[in-house]
């Protein structure tokens, strides 16, 4: 009970101050121009010298190496174009450290929104409303953006966080642990239905220290199957479903394979996460998110691996897509560079530097093409996904679903409960304290 006391104060004392700070002065004066402090935007393009010698802060948490390498030469070329200095500001426990700042006011200019907690930050009216500034950008081309990946920053029509990157999960397998077993790539079977006889018979070709496949069995790896015939795993009115027949049956494939010896989870195989079980070849085939090729290729470089798009789920396609976007702060005083690094670090320019640097893929798909990515038998798989995937969210609800899932799904695999049991018991403890915040 304290911690919904908490995290209703902490919303109440959120909603105070952007009730209060409002824009930072910046918002619409009515006449539908903006304040002096945002750049002029004129046909000609944009004054990107318009706040020389200033300087935005943002908030952000410390990613790959690769990443980690990269932002020192996008955030240079940021001021090579504006003269504008970039001050981070790194958080060690993200969202806590960030809702902390919002609520003391002083949180950074710009930061990232995790497409997962997108909901419940903009409810709290802490995300500028990007609508009038993408409108009064020039060239600034918002159908560039994969549908899927941008939608997951929308709420109601309006735009409130512009993606940075994505990914997606795609199906690695081991071409050499196929061939010991006597398989090819093209023996994969094309629809989910069909993998456990394809892992049962991958199984009897393989040295008994190899399990066929690994899974993730968080939830964040399954909304895409459980919701494949159409039903939503949170109702309108914000409870989890998870115990319809349709959901089940993806379901419970996992689970009859993970019973057969077929299919264990990282921590079954003594791994930290699917990727060094990949790796170390304890396995032969995963469905992992492309995260993993850069460890993959970067810890175990003697892995000969491929990559396709997952088996369909009840005929259609379909995968997860994980994203965050740059938001800027709705009480930040300091709009004019705020929106100048925002629109920078997502156009064209921007993100192709990030992502060429750190092995992303880029949410715009004009950068996609500008690096060829679809012409990569590795990553093209995984930006094809982009098309068709579906964002991790499910309105403020969904991480209460999350965390239950986490609790009671593992005893479905492990036959302590049945899987229908164990789907019912996470809709009744989550749902029962999401009833309690609604009073």
């Amino acid at each position: 009970m304290k911690r919904v006391k908490l995290f209703l104060l902490m919303a109440l004392t959120l909603t105070v101050l952007v009730a209060c700070g409002g824009n930072g002065g910046n918002s619409d004066d009515g006449t539908g121009a903006w304040s002096s402090d945002l750049p002029a935007f004129t046909d000609a393009g944009i004054d990107w010298r318009a706040h020389e010698g200033e300087t935005v802060t943002i908030g952000i948490w410390g990613g790959s190496d690769a990443e980690v390498a990269t932002r020192p030469k996008l955030f240079e070329a940021f001021y090579e174009l504006t003269g504008i200095t970039v001050e981070e500001r790194i958080y060690a426990d993200f969202l806590v450290n960030l809702q902390a700042d919002l609520i003391g006011g002083i949180a950074p200019d710009v930061f990232y929104v995790d497409a997962n907690v997108f909901p419940s930050l903009q409810a709290d009216g802490v995300l500028m409303n990007l609508d009038d500034l993408i409108a009064n950008t020039p060239d600034f081309n918002l159908s560039d953006f994969y549908p899927s990946v941008l939608e997951a920053f929308e709420h109601e029509g309006s735009v409130y966080g512009i993606p940075k990157d994505f990914s997606t999960l795609g199906l690695l397998y081991n071409v050499e642990l196929l061939a010991l077993a006597g398989l090819t790539p093209a023996d994969i079977p094309d629809e989910m239905a069909s993998m456990p006889a394809f892992l049962a018979e991958l199984a009897t070709g393989l040295p008994s220290n190899v399990t066929p496949g690994v899974i993730d069995a968080g939830l964040a790896r399954h909304v895409f199957a459980l919701e494949a015939s159409g039903m939503p795993i949170m109702d309108e009115a914000g409870l989890a479903v998870l115990d319809q027949d349709n959901q089940l049956n993806y379901m419970q494939l996992l689970v009859e394979a993970y019973q057969a010896g077929h299919l264990d989870t990282p921590a079954g195989l003594g791994n930290d996460w699917s990727g060094d079980s990949f790796g170390l070849e304890n396995v032969a085939v995963m469905i992992e998110g492309n995260w993993a090729v850069a460890h993959v290729q970067q810890n175990f470089p003697a892995v000969n691996f491929g990559v396709r798009e997952l088996p369909t789920t009840n005929g259609s396609q379909g995968s997860m897509v994980f994203t965050v976007a740059w938001s800027i702060n709705a009480a930040t005083d300091n709009l004019g560079p705020a929106w100048l690094f925002t629109n920078y670090v997502n156009g064209v320019e921007g993100m192709a530097i990030m992502a060429e640097g750190a092995s992303l893929l880029p949410s715009r798909m004009s950068v996609a093409n500008q690096l060829d990515i679809t012409s990569d038998p590795i990553m093209a798989p995984f930006a094809a996904a982009g098309a068709y995937a579906t964002p991790w969210q499910h309105g403020i609800n969904l991480p209460i679903v999350d965390r239950e899932y986490g609790n009671f799904f593992p005893g479905a695999l492990s036959g302590e409960l049945t899987l229908l049991e164990a789907m019912q018991e996470i809709m009744r403890v989550a749902n029962n304290e999401i009833e309690t915040h609604m009073q």
